[in-house]
């Protein structure tokens, strides 16, 4: 990843320009409630270079009767060479909400959703960046249900630091091991103590 992209950025809601569901489609421009925090590259190779290791599972009770587990992963998709102030990013996501039935757990829905991030550097301020974003969101068919653009600004709240786990993810085997299959083991880091973040 390039150092312009790496780091802790932190969205703080959206504006939504377009919103497709169904037959219908509406322009009219409406705010969007959807602020999180994304931590981009963990390691760092031999030559400085960053690497991101994207796949999230998180789990959060919806009630005492059912779960959400949610699988997400993010994903470089691309550079553009012509223009190196622009970047892409694109992440899936899939939600299982399950339900206790007989002391089991029974997974009650599925929702699948695609986002494409197109991010830039803000002229005149390295630490913020505007963001197009794409979402797609899925039935259990596999057919689109919605599709919304909508645009949004990204301030990094903390600059790159490496860490070499993700919960109970340990990184710096999966960074070696990928090198050691691509013939660049050249660019394998030396292990060194770094803080880790909580899944």
């Amino acid at each position: 990843m390039p150092a312009w992209v790496t780091g802790e950025w932190k969205q703080a809601g959206s504006l939504v320009v377009y919103d497709e569901c169904g037959s219908s489609s509406s322009t009219t421009p409406r705010n969007q409630n959807d602020s999180f925090s994304i931590q981009l590259g963990q390691l760092q190779d031999k030559a400085g270079h960053v690497w991101h290791y994207g796949i999230r599972q998180t789990e959060r009770p919806m009630s005492k009767e059912n779960r959400t587990f949610e699988v997400t992963g993010t994903f470089v998709t691309a550079l553009n060479a012509e223009n190196l102030s622009v970047f892409k990013l694109k992440s899936r996501s899939i939600k299982y909400l399950t339900k206790k039935v007989d002391s089991k757990p029974i997974i009650e829905e599925v929702k699948r959703s695609e986002t494409t991030y197109k991010l830039r550097l803000l002229e005149d301020a390295q630490d913020t960046l505007t963001a197009e974003i794409q979402t797609r969101e899925f039935g259990d068919n596999g057919q689109q249900s919605r599709y919304t653009v909508s645009l949004a600004f990204w301030r990094r709240s903390k600059s790159f630091q490496a860490q070499s786990r993700i919960g109970q993810k340990d990184l710096l085997p999966l960074l070696t091991e990928y090198f050691r299959s691509t013939g660049q083991r050249s660019l394998i880091p030396s292990p060194s103590p770094s803080k880790g973040i909580e899944n």
